[in-house]
């Protein structure tokens, strides 16, 4: 065996088109090492190698460390791990030398990594395929390199553990001696990677186990920064004065003479902004008062009065938004088709019996307990800005149309997040500290408090709903209506098409994409039971919009979508004296596109090429309705659904879904058990069943924290949380009016992973859209009263009680 020579592999260009469409980038980067002072013998250099980087997604280091780079926000689903857990299950590693860092991001870092956007439940469900395929590709590269070292066959050779074993003789030599002994040069092209060989499921020693996060002993000991931390030298501290209404304020005079006695208080700046500036409710005109410490500004802020111009077009109120979405359903006004299979005229004009419900839902809004916060340092003509922001790769774009820069000349650094599904979409704290940061030459932290954080909410559109129902002559469910009453998030309008689709009929797109549909408003309408003639449509709600810039919140629509969907199945199931379970179980057979791809099936994304689909991703969707039905039994075999002992008052509700979209669909199933007080009309959830079935689960623990966090979440938007308008702005400003879930009596959360081999879905939001359906079906049958509103109203269920 021989350890000494030099070796260098050079074969042919190995380059990879990422997924920022047609621009191709290097997969390695070639290994030519560089020159230090040899000590010992100073007219001989040493060289030490570079760090061998097989792909963009993480670098290998002559010393056996392995970073890989986290091109995703981490908001606490600790996704860097999972992605480390990828790399290292293909590329052989020693899971103990695996660490993670977050790429700083420009204008360019899009055409290398494709998008930096953590969003739909996509984060693993993206990057799996790209992450193995890269993997395994550098462990063949690894192979050969430590086979000619070792002087053996490749053929002979496998990885194990940062080895490269020699099968034959067994001999080894690790990764860290062939990087030190070894020029690699060696580049890739996309083809290529569908040619790897990946390993088989039941050959997985790292995905499939529950390593504790890599990220875990910074966030204990204190040294992991998350966006409030954010700090250079010098920087002062910027709080806005929240407008009179959210949207449609402007600012006509500042009068600061009673701040200016306050220590630390410098200046406030008029942030009064062009009307292409506010497109989208993207940010909206605020004073910023600038100070050299943020309670110096929160004084400053009390002191200061401002005087306001307002338009007559935002005044509205929740219950104005309200009456008009029931107007616009009567008259359908501004109707989109969505989705569309068979005709379901025809269900109604054959049906025997018809049903028609009106379901209605409030706005809700993230709260994270880290607010909004953004750190801008303007310096050599270049702007550094600090934050955790979940569309890292748009900041760039997004700040240079209110900064006139160059989107080059801008650079995002990332940090970590405090919570907020959704909210981290946001751009205000990064615009207002970039344009203060210029004006004043010095570097500029603005810090939402709760108050301002809530009074520039973006939260989920309102809606009404209404569901229509055919039953043919055995009673079996022939046709459905869903029409969607809500506001758009607007995407389009700051030059995201990938927001809209196209109306899909038969399960085919019509037109192509784009469309004109935002789809995130819409999400999950398009249910799994086999119903041979629906139709889906969306009214857009102007009013909304000019109003309150909607936005995400956790699961988007399939908070609402579901909520009115599985209400209604059980209605049905209920008037026909059939048991929902039995009822939801003869639709949900997988005919038709319900049925799910072909296991071999490559994904084709409706969505650009630079949101980092694989060329070689399979479907997480395959075996559709089938896997939902799976879990739902499961499910309700668990929670012993149908049991004749439960206390009286007491009752099980069920609910299911496909979230977060066909696309990458889990399946999902709940069974609630409550208890409903006959006088009190309290609810008290005494159990929340699930089974989730996303395929490949790469960290159970993970998987199962999400799961919690989202089975919590979706109780707390069921039970407690709704956010209302008053004459065009946020009512709510803090916890003291705004409720949510607290720990204090949780419902115990029993919760069953379904493991199998298939490609893997997300679970960062789809069991969020369950919880609030389960509940009011749940609430039904321990009852007798069917609530159809968002929250789930006490004083409403006593009020019905009581007749």
């Amino acid at each position: 065996m021989s350890r000494d020579k030099e070796s260098t592999l050079s074969r042919r260009k190995f380059l990879i088109l990422s997924g920022a469409g047609a621009t191709s980038i290097a997969f390695a980067s070639s290994a030519m090492g560089r020159e230090a002072v040899n000590l010992l013998d100073p007219g001989n250099p040493l060289v030490i190698p570079q760090n061998f980087k097989p792909s963009i997604w993480f670098t290998m280091e002559a010393n056996g460390r392995t970073t890989v780079h986290v091109i995703r926000a981490e908001i606490g689903q600790h996704i860097g791990t999972a992605y480390a857990q990828i790399v290292a299950e293909e590329l052989e590693l020693d899971w103990d030398r695996v660490t993670i860092d977050y790429p700083e991001i420009d204008a360019n870092t899009i055409m290398t990594y494709g998008a930096q956007i953590t969003g739909g439940s996509y984060s693993v469900h993206e990057m799996f395929d790209w992450l193995a395929r890269t993997g395994a590709a550098a462990r063949g590269i690894l192979i050969e390199a430590g086979a000619d070292l070792l002087g053996a066959d490749p053929a002979d050779c496998i990885a194990r553990n940062s080895l490269v074993i020699d099968e034959v003789f067994g001999d080894e030599i690790s990764y860290s001696d062939i990087l030190s002994e070894t020029t690699i040069d060696y580049e890739v092209y996309e083809e290529d990677l569908g040619e790897v060989t990946l390993k088989a499921r039941e050959n997985y020693r790292i995905i499939g186990t529950s390593v504790p996060a890599l990220d875990i002993p910074e966030k204990v000991n204190g040294s992991a920064r998350f966006g409030i931390d954010a700090y250079v030298p010098n920087m002062v501290y910027g709080k806005i004065i929240a407008p009179p209404r959210r949207l449609g304020a402007k600012i006509v005079s500042i009068n600061d003479d009673d701040a200016k006695s306050i220590n630390g208080y410098l200046t406030t700046l008029p942030i009064n902004l062009p009307e292409a500036g506010l497109v989208s409710g993207v940010v909206t005109h605020t004073p910023l008062v600038i100070a050299k410490s943020f309670p110096a500004a929160m004084r400053a802020a009390e002191a200061i009065k401002v005087e306001w111009e307002v338009d007559g077009t935002s005044a509205l109120g929740s219950e104005d938004l309200l009456a008009e979405a029931h107007d616009l359903l009567s008259k359908r006004t501004d109707e989109h088709e969505v989705f569309r299979i068979g005709d379901p005229k025809l269900a109604e004009q054959g049906a025997e019996k018809s049903f028609e419900r009106f379901y209605e839902t409030s706005m809700i809004a993230h709260v994270p307990m880290e607010p909004m916060s953004a750190l801008a340092h303007f310096i050599d003509g270049k702007l550094h800005l600090y934050s955790g922001h979940q569309y890292a790769s748009l900041i760039p774009m997004f700040i240079a149309g209110y900064t006139g820069l160059d989107p080059k000349d801008i650079t995002f650094h990332p940090h970590l997040i405090g919570g907020g599904f959704g909210k981290r979409g946001e751009f205000e704290t990064l615009i207002l500290s970039s344009i203060a940061a210029m004006q004043m030459e010095m570097p500029v932290k603005v810090i939402f408090t709760r108050e301002d954080d809530m009074a520039f909410a973006h939260p989920r559109t309102p809606t009404v709903q209404r569901m229509g129902g055919y039953l043919d002559a055995n009673n079996n469910l022939s046709g459905t209506t869903h029409d969607i009453v809500g506001g758009w998030m607007g995407f389009y309008k700051i030059g995201l098409d990938f927001g809209m689709m196209p109306t899909v009929v038969d399960g085919k797109p019509e037109p192509s994409p784009p469309g004109d549909v935002e789809a995130f408003t819409v999400l999950g309408a398009d249910h799994w039971y086999d119903v041979p003639n629906q139709r889906v449509c969306s009214f857009r709600q102007h009013s909304i919009e000019q109003t309150v810039p909607v936005r995400a919140v956790r699961s988007v629509a399939n908070n609402y979508t579901l909520f009115a969907i599985e209400s209604f199945i059980d209605e049905i199931a209920e008037d026909i004296g059939r048991d929902p379970l039995e009822f939801r179980l003869t639709m949900m057979r997988g005919l038709g596109h319900n049925a799910g791809p072909d296991a071999n099936h490559i994904e084709k994304s409706l969505w650009p090429k630079w949101l980092n689909y694989s060329p070689y991703q399979k479907s997480s969707a395959v075996g559709g309705a089938k896997r939902l039905a799976n879990v739902l039994r499961i499910a309700s075999g668990v929670a012993n659904y149908g049991s004749k002992v439960l206390p009286e008052n007491a009752a099980q509700g069920i609910a299911i879904s496909g979230a977060e979209e066909r696309q990458n669909p889990a399946f999902t199933a709940c069974v609630a058990e409550v208890h409903v007080d006959p006088v009190s009309a309290a609810i008290d959830v005494r159990r929340l069943t699930l089974a989730i079935d996303v395929g490949v689960i790469v960290n159970p623990d993970g998987v199962r924290s999400q799961v919690e966090g989202s089975l919590l979440w979706g109780l707390s938007n069921a039970l407690r949380e709704k956010m209302t308008i008053k004459d065009g702005a946020i009512a709510e400003r803090n916890f003291d009016s705004y409720s949510w879930q607290t720990n204090a009596n949780l419902p115990k959360l029993d919760i069953h992973l379904v493991e199998n081999g298939l490609y893997p879905s997300g679970v960062g939001e789809p069991a969020t859209s369950i919880v609030a359906p389960a509940l009011a079906n749940a609430v039904a049958r321990a009852s007798g009263v069917r609530l159809r509103s968002l929250p789930l109203d006490r004083q409403s269920l006593m009020n019905q009680l009581n007749v």
